[in-house]
């Protein structure tokens, strides 16, 4: 239901992709793209990050708290 962790994980690794372009196309665009990434990290953290899972669950708007391993993945891969 709603957004899921998963993809905004996937969004964070795109923006940095985006930024990295930038930079490299010498384009002004570049930190535009690494604030989104830090912009959308802070709030993945504030809504998705279960302390006492200590893990990130799938959706917050089920409330349901489900730890899948798409999102805990996609974290240590392209978040950390």
């Amino acid at each position: 239901t709603g957004a899921v962790c998963a993809e905004q994980m996937l969004l964070i690794a795109a923006y940095k992709a985006m930024g990295n372009i930038s930079k490299v196309l010498g384009k002004k665009e570049e930190d535009a793209f690494f604030e989104k990434s830090e912009v959308l990290k802070k709030l993945v953290n504030q809504y998705y990050w279960n302390e006492g899972l200590g893990a990130f669950i799938d959706s917050y708007t089920s409330g349901k708290n489900n730890v899948t391993r798409h999102a805990n993945i996609f974290a240590i891969i392209f978040y950390l």
